[in-house]
């Protein structure tokens, strides 16, 4: 776990890719920090959260330049929708 932290904050790409699914205010900073941050549900107290601090959520998870870089978040309102993405894939 260290080495996974570590090359994430010097900086280094792990050949992986850090996908956080989250569904309370209580998971924004995780869902931030991940390569991918995906809102399970439709929890509109968090949602309105992101919209308050200006984050974006997307509804759109296809797979091409799926990022949270930029700062979108991503929303979907099942299991199923993250499967049938080919997210996982």
């Amino acid at each position: 776990m260290n080495s996974v932290l570590s090359s994430r904050f010097l900086g280094a790409k792990a050949p992986y890719t850090v996908v956080y699914i989250g569904d309370s205010n209580t998971d924004l900073l995780c869902l931030l920090h991940a390569e991918i941050g995906i809102i399970m549900g439709s929890n509109e107290d968090f949602l309105a959260t992101c919209e308050r601090l200006g984050i974006q959520v997307s509804r759109d998870l296809s797979t091409e330049g799926l990022t949270n870089y930029g700062g979108t978040l991503y929303n979907c309102k099942d299991w199923n929708e993250v499967i049938n993405s080919g997210l996982l894939e």
